[in-house]
């Protein structure tokens, strides 16, 4: 039978985290009284809707993250957001519902200026060995072929003069060769197989990925914990920062790991990801360089926030890029007696990747919004140079699959004209053939 708790109320306290929670109170009567955004909000959201209850929710944004857990042991209110990690003393005072998300406990810094050098290297690295492999492979072939054709012409006593393995480099090269049309019919296709199995690879292999290495920028060498760690050894500049009150904090600065003990050896307090980030981008003293040390999806999340010259850098998610990883899951009281109803529904959305559909619908929506704003400053700034529709703001949105799907479209078009065109010209040349053979 199906829990129904008849719109019995629950109260929820949170602290604002993004991508988990963000609840913003409206002072405007004509709207709503909150707006809920983030992905604990949409889970309490979806059991709501399932079990029939009502949710108040409380804010705590202005208390510290054990006055939020002191309210759930004292009973004052029923469920706790904020991106909260399992512990073991923790689960001592109050229950956790099911983990819904595994974060990882990483470093952000400012990204450091690097110095492009471009070398012969950089021309030959786009090829992996396969590559290689196959390219040799070929040759190899062509220079056989090459030699069975001419014992070919040999055999039939007329002269060979032509060498395949020539025409083949030449073709490769783009440059003309007056003996390809005097083939015959077997090496004319033979040859124009392996330029075209050969131009492949060039193109989608060779040419994209080096194409790939001249525009992007090069890899940070700082890319996993070890090299932090060894850094922070090295460079007494770096000044690493943690959030104050977190349980995270207190394992790296006990925790007897040599890594763990350096990344901790000046550690400061911040009271939030993003007063960390203030602190790293408005850093003026060469003497001076502050990392941040914090959960992976808030460091990344408030990096994308960000719109400033400067960039900040965080690792890519690798196997070496991490301290450790956390639970997520939201506390309640331990007198909650549905607690395991609640598990079994949040481990089902779990198995169907709801909450890594709802972390997504976070970074579309905050992607959304830059797009969105940068449209508004944009065209706001053209109305200004203009006297034109004055009271009017055109807005640049992002494509849409509708768009996509006619871009797919035209290039279907214009593939099958082309693909009609080649049967026009193979059936007219075989009938001037078949004329040409019957007179």
């Amino acid at each position: 039978m199906k829990l129904d708790f008849r719109q019995k109320p629950f109260t929820v306290g949170y602290k604002n985290s993004l991508p988990f929670v963000n609840i913003i109170d409206h002072s405007d009567p004509l709207m709503r009284k909150q707006s809920a955004h983030g992905i604990e909000p949409r889970l309490l959201f979806t059991l709501e809707s399932y079990f029939n209850f009502t949710i108040e929710y409380n804010d705590y944004n202005n208390k510290t993250w054990n006055g939020l857990y002191t309210g759930i042991e004292q009973g004052e209110i029923d469920f706790g957001i904020g991106g909260t990690m399992m512990t073991s003393e923790r689960n001592e005072k109050f229950h956790f519902l099911y983990p819904h998300f595994l974060e990882q406990v990483t470093f952000a810094i400012l990204r450091p200026h690097s110095h492009v050098n471009r070398s012969l290297r950089d021309m030959i690295a786009p090829f992996d060995n396969i590559v290689w492999i196959c390219l040799i492979l070929l040759f190899v072939s062509i220079f056989l072929l090459n030699h069975l054709f001419r014992y070919d012409y040999r055999k039939q006593q007329t002269n060979h003069h032509h060498n395949l393995v020539w025409i083949f480099v030449q073709q490769l090269l783009r440059q003309p060769n007056h003996y390809f049309r005097s083939l015959n019919l077997s090496m004319k296709i033979t040859t124009i197989v392996c330029i075209f199995m050969i131009g492949i690879v060039f193109t989608n292999v060779y040419i994209g990925n080096l194409c790939s290495r001249l525009t992007l920028p090069p890899n940070i060498d700082l890319d996993t914990i070890e090299k932090f760690a060894e850094e922070c050894r090295t460079n007494d500049k770096i000044i690493t920062m943690g959030i104050a009150h977190s349980h995270m904090n207190e394992i790296i600065q006990t925790s007897e790991i040599a890594t763990f003990h350096a990344a901790s050896k000046r550690m400061i307090y911040v009271n939030s990801v993003m007063d960390g980030y203030e602190k790293i981008l408005n850093i003026n003293d060469n003497e001076k360089q502050y990392a941040m040390i914090g959960p992976r999806e808030r460091l990344h999340y408030r990096q994308l926030q960000i719109n400033n010259g400067k960039s900040i850098y965080v690792p890519p998610n690798n196997g070496d890029s991490h301290f450790f990883t956390m639970y997520i899951a939201i506390p309640v009281h331990r007198t909650f007696v549905d607690r395991h109803t609640f598990d079994t529904f949040i481990l089902g959305l779990s198995s169907y990747g709801m909450f890594e559909h709802w972390k997504n619908q976070e970074y579309f929506s905050l992607r959304y919004h830059h797009s969105y704003t940068e449209g508004l400053l944009k065209n706001s700034n053209v109305e200004n140079q203009s006297n034109d529709d004055d009271d009017k703001i055109r807005l640049v949105h992002p494509l849409s699959m509708n768009n996509l799907y006619s871009i797919f479209k035209l290039y279907a078009i214009l593939m099958l004209m082309a693909f009609i065109k080649l049967i026009v010209e193979i059936c007219s040349i075989l009938i001037q053939r078949r004329h040409h053979y019957w007179h």
